[in-house]
């Protein structure tokens, strides 16, 4: 059975791996099932983006490059017109800042020539100039002055199709009108000033290069051309080689700290404010050997940017992707197929997690470890530049460990469940709580097993002739009120009430939980000694309860049996209905010896086997009885009285019985070694101070026949009964 039940659970944990596995990693993974379920998969997708910010928030911080300039378009810039008139009308660049914006090209050929006269290393233009405008011809002529220092902007964008139209995505290059008759519109360093946001809407990657098939999520044509970013027409114009300039595709990017102050924008018009062009950048000393970026920073020009830093300007984000290249700070994602091969096999550890380590606490710090372990991996991988997938491999862990372990503390709640309402009313609360904190002890027998048990047999003497004349109504409050008080002392001493068997019981130590032969033995005797007193204290209640209501005075009698042995205890009846419970040779034995307690009258009579261990006990009292052969068993056994134990050793100090076990015990030594003189000297005393027990006047009259015809020399010391 534990077997089978075992086979089921790891089916069930395997269902759950597969399962999980596949509805995450077709939702992370799979463009077919991203399509069909596009809101889900699109919040998972959104929640494993912001889980990669969390871990590239984890690696040193980005360092902003002292070398870089940026010079924005802001609102003073754009408000210059209202500063002083004089200065402003002796500097032609102002004077032309004060029309509406888009300005004159011209200011952009004074900005440029300026910075770079003063020893700027490259000077970039963040700005669309795709069609002829004023000022072209000033600008024309600084692009060919200084021939590979100037960068300008050019757009790549996706196609109409993200509006529900189609084609191709679209390509603008600055105007032929800033190209010099003489000039190489190759040799013009230029790159697209796109970014594209993911699903959250924020940007945080980079492409340096790409078609504009790509853009359009289509197919490349292989003469397509690659066009540069901004970031890589930067850097290679700055002479700066790197090899991820040449990579298409999406690269993530970790962002500088405090991009947004570090590389905040200095007003354009300061370079031309002669105060401030002393004051601020030291006459141009400022500039030399610098990266300048000239780009927009007034809100109106709406070139902002939702990043997971926050929202930045778009040259800043420029300037952003320089840095991470030049510090090596870019994750390029891995394939779906092996997010999702990453996601089977973690999934597969929370499974042999689960399903190995059975006890679910346990289960659940191997997959904390899993858990943990994994951030750690995935972390060396993106140092090394590669952005493995999160929330895949983390749901999966959670989803499959957690089902494992819910499963199995739902097994272990049913278990226990069961456990409660088979035993609650067979033991007491402290041996329940001690079998439900240990189930297996309780549950490893149910298929059968061999144990050494005590079993003790109660029976109410003449109840089938009391029951015929009573009022049934009291008969059974009676019976229950007697029920309650032996199967309290029964589970006092921490036995199981095995079953009722009428007005019989029997009870079991040693089956659940399993423990020690002799401590089994001594709480059965001890249950047994205070049955017998109880009952004792039952018949007097009744009495006095008769006297005064004027009825019949009730005397019960109940004799007790006690055996100890192996017994093979399981789960055993019917398919309709099972029980706990044990048999075998003990159990019958027992049983005789409740039904022996009639023929000499005595409340309780225990085996040799069980007197064994409590003869030498100091506190407790047994006499032996007789030595016997019962019905349906051939080898003889000792029969013994307990009189007293420990707990009662107070109370039974003047017992006359429990003064004189030592004298019993002597006398019936003599009669078994068959020294029948001494012992019919030795009874008739025990007679004289006890007239009528019965079991002394039985052996005495045996002991004086055999003095006239002895037993035999093959006498083993038994007799035969003819009777239960």
């Amino acid at each position: 059975m534990q077997e089978s039940k075992s086979k089921r659970r790891w089916l069930i944990l395997v269902a759950i791996w597969l399962g999980f596995s596949f509805v995450f990693g077709g939702l992370l993974t799979s463009p077919t099932i991203q399509f069909r379920l596009v809101s889900l998969s699109t919040l998972l997708a959104v929640t494993d983006l912001r889980l990669r910010d969390s871990l590239v928030g984890t690696l040193p911080p980005l360092p902003a490059d002292s070398d870089i300039v940026f010079l924005g378009i802001d609102e003073s810039s754009l408000t210059v017109g209202e500063d002083d008139p004089a200065v402003i009308a002796q500097s032609r660049a102002l004077t032309l800042m004060t029309e509406p914006f888009p300005w004159s090209r011209e200011v952009w050929a004074l900005a440029i020539d300026r910075l770079l006269e003063s020893g700027a290393k490259l000077v970039i233009l963040d700005l669309l100039i795709n069609s002829p405008r004023d000022g072209d011809e000033a600008l024309r002529k600084i692009i060919a002055k200084y021939p590979g220092r100037i960068v300008l902007a050019s757009s790549l964008s996706p196609p109409a199709s993200s509006q529900g139209g189609g084609g191709l995505g679209r390509y603008l290059e600055p105007s032929d009108s800033l190209i010099s008759e003489e000039g190489d519109r190759s040799t013009l360093p230029v790159g697209f000033v796109n970014f594209f946001p993911e699903l959250d809407g924020q940007v945080r990657t980079v492409r340096f290069r790409e078609t504009v098939e790509a853009v359009a999520n289509i197919s490349d044509h292989p003469s397509s051309p690659a066009y540069p970013s901004m970031a890589t027409a930067i850097l290679v114009a700055a002479g700066e080689e790197h090899p991820v300039l040449n990579r298409r595709g999406r690269h993530m990017m970790q962002m500088v700290s405090n991009l947004s102050s570090v590389y905040s924008p200095k007003p354009i018009y300061e370079i031309f404010w002669p105060s401030m062009w002393r004051q601020n950048f030291a006459d141009g000393e400022a500039f030399e050997g610098k990266i300048v970026m000239i780009g927009p920073a007034a809100a109106g020009l709406q070139d902002r940017h939702a990043t997971p830093a926050g929202t930045v300007l778009g040259p800043q984000l420029h300037l952003n992707a320089v840095t991470a290249v030049r510090h090596g700070a870019l994750f390029r994602t891995v394939s779906a197929r092996l997010d999702a091969v990453v996601i089977f096999l973690l999934g597969f550890g929370s499974l042999l997690a689960v399903g190995f380590f059975r006890r679910p606490l346990f289960a659940i710090g191997i997959l904390v470890l899993l858990f943990g372990g994994f951030l750690i991996a995935a972390r060396a991988a993106l140092i090394s530049g590669h952005s493995v997938g999160l929330l895949g491999p983390l749901l999966c862990i959670v989803t499959v460990g957690g089902a494992g372990v819910v499963y199995d503390y739902s097994q272990v709640f049913k278990e226990r469940f069961l456990l409660r309402r088979a035993l609650e009313r067979r033991v007491s609360a402290d041996v329940l709580h001690e079998i439900l904190e240990n189930p297996g002890s309780y549950l490893d027998q149910l298929g059968g097993v061999r144990r050494s048990v005590a079993i003790l047999f109660s029976d109410l003497r003449g109840f089938t002739k009391m029951s015929e004349n009573a009022v049934p109504e009291e008969m059974v409050a009676r019976l229950n009120t007697y029920f309650d008080v032996m199967v309290n002392r029964i589970q006092e001493n921490r036995g199981m009430v095995d079953k009722f068997i009428g007005d019989a019981i029997m009870a079991v130590w040693g089956s659940v939980p399993s423990q020690a032969p002799r401590d089994s033995v001594r709480q059965a005797v001890q249950a047994a000694l205070c049955m017998s007193k109880e009952l004792e204290k039952l018949n007097q209640r009744w009495r006095d309860d008769a006297k005064q209501e004027g009825g019949t005075p009730v005397q019960w009698k109940m004799g007790i049996g006690l055996h100890c042995g192996d017994a093979i205890t399981g789960n055993i009846g019917s398919e309709k209905r099972l029980e706990l419970t044990v048999i075998g040779d003990a159990v019958n034995l027992a049983s005789r010896l409740e039904g022996v307690t009639k023929r000499y009258q005595v409340p309780i009579i225990v085996s040799e086997a069980v007197a064994k261990y409590l003869v030498t006990e100091p506190d407790w009292a047994l006499r032996p009885l007789d030595r016997v052969r019962v019905v349906g068993r051939n080898a003889p056994v000792t029969l013994y009285e307990p009189l007293s134990s420990p707990a009662i050793a107070e109370e039974t100090k003047n017992d006359p019985l429990v003064a004189a076990a030592s004298e019993f015990r002597s006398a019936f030594e003599a009669y078994q070694g068959q020294d029948f003189r001494k012992a019919v000297s030795m009874y008739r005393k025990l007679r004289e101070r006890f007239p009528d027990d019965l079991p002394t006047n039985m052996l005495l009259e045996r002991i004086e026949e055999f003095l006239d015809s002895p037993p035999g020399e093959d006498w083993d010391g038994g007799i035969a009964l003819d009777s239960k």
